[in-house]
């Protein structure tokens, strides 16, 4: 990838999580309602069929954008994943690994109030953060797409939950003493486990980069 399409690709990533999820559209103006009804007597008198070369520039310009968006968007929903169940244990799996990014940094926008880093753990294959309040922990991993993550069988309460428009699994054993949400966003799979709340888990899942 060249420095122009790292570019490229950087500032579509910024520009589709800037956008909102839910639209407001205006209600058309009556000047707007008339130029579009002389534009279209035009185009049917057969007096509106040339374009001027900045015009089919910009049309050129605009379809490589939406192109390059959409592969943006396309990215951004999550890879199709399958949970496999073992004998001890289940592992959430990705089913196309093509494409990998090495780990090299997270982001993490939200810790609950109080804890503190205990472990760090850092490789091109994964990022390992373990945060601790007395008896309450907090676990954050990111791992390449093509990772297996593992979690014990006995999570037997599991339930589709959304991270960032993303579906994700959350999960939580029998004895409801941990609970964890594991996802991926395309390029990369993300697991938060800890012994907190589920609202704090998907808010901290939710803030993750």
């Amino acid at each position: 990838m060249t420095n122009f399409e790292a570019a490229v690709e950087l500032s579509l990533n910024n520009w589709v999580k800037s956008l909102p999820t839910e639209f407001d559209l205006p209600e058309p103006t009556e000047e707007y309602k008339k130029n579009i009804a002389k534009l279209f007597d035009k185009m049917r008198g057969d007096r509106y069929h040339k374009l001027t070369r900045s015009a089919v520039r910009a049309i050129l310009i605009a379809a490589i954008l939406l192109a390059l968006a959409t592969a943006v968007l396309a990215a951004t929903v999550g890879r199709e994943f399958i949970i496999e169940k073992l004998s001890d244990h289940s592992i959430y799996r990705v089913l196309d690994t093509s494409d990998i990014e090495h780990v090299d940094d997270i982001e993490i926008g939200y810790i609950p109030d109080g804890f503190e880093c205990d472990t760090t753990e850092e490789t091109s294959y994964s990022i390992l953060y373990v945060y601790k309040k007395n008896d309450n922990w907090i676990s954050i991993y990111k791992a390449k797409i093509d990772a297996d993550i593992d979690f014990d069988t006995e999570y037997k309460n599991k339930e589709q939950v959304t991270i960032t428009g993303i579906e994700g699994v959350y999960y939580q054993d029998d004895n409801l003493s941990y609970s964890g949400i594991v996802w991926n966003d395309g390029y990369y799979i993300y697991k938060v486990e800890g012994n907190i709340l589920k609202e704090k888990l998907i808010k901290i899942a939710g803030s993750i980069k």
